[in-house]
């Protein structure tokens, strides 16, 4: 039975989210500390969308729990695939596996598409929708998707809780060009190795 190269997708993800995070940063000139807070948001994004697809092609009896441990401990396996700096690399895993970073709870509140959990309230969705930024409230995935931008818009924000209509589709038009390159480099990986 075929197994899963676990730091070659983690090498996909740290990658991923470098770029992702360090694209949405530029739109507000964000300072190091908001580019770290955007890269855990895009980190946990992306590690939700591969454990999905792990978990689909794999079709074993590992839940998306177990593909997600494996996937975390590999993000301190040194890959050759997409190299990284080290102090990068570091930050990634000290990031991914830290206890008190909150990581955990920001891939099940984006695996959930659980809102509240990623801390964006029933007001905080009328305000935006206000300003033109509409949840689609069709499922889980969409709502990871709106909390993905709304959570990267809000590190903008200096003083106000809702950030600018055009910070939000900043981030919107980075976060879906850097995602959909994500995925077709995730698959092409899983079906490199065979799944």
């Amino acid at each position: 039975m075929k197994s899963i190269v676990y730091s070659r997708i983690a090498a996909i993800i740290r990658h991923a989210s470098i770029l992702s995070a360090a694209r949405c940063t530029d739109v507000g000139r964000k300072n190091k500390s908001q580019f770290i807070e955007s890269l855990e948001e895009f980190l946990a994004f992306y590690c939700t969308i591969a454990c999905n697809e792990i978990t689909i092609r794999a079709n074993s009896s590992e839940t998306v729990e177990d593909h997600f441990k494996l996937l975390c401990k590999a993000f301190f396996v040194k890959e050759t695939l997409i190299a990284v700096e080290d102090t990068m690399r570091f930050t990634v895993a000290a990031l991914v596996n830290e206890p008190k970073s909150g990581f955990n709870a920001y891939f099940r509140g984006y695996w959930n598409g659980d809102l509240k959990g990623l801390r964006i309230t029933d007001e905080d969705i009328t305000e935006l929708s206000k300003i033109g930024f509409n949840r689609s409230n069709t499922g889980p995935t969409e709502d990871a998707w709106f909390a993905l931008v709304v959570r990267n818009g809000r590190l903008f924000r200096e003083t106000f809780k809702i950030p600018p209509i055009v910070v939000l589709t900043a981030c919107e038009v980075i976060a879906k060009s850097e995602a959909e390159a994500f995925y077709w480099a995730l698959r092409y990986e899983l079906e490199n190795q065979g799944f």
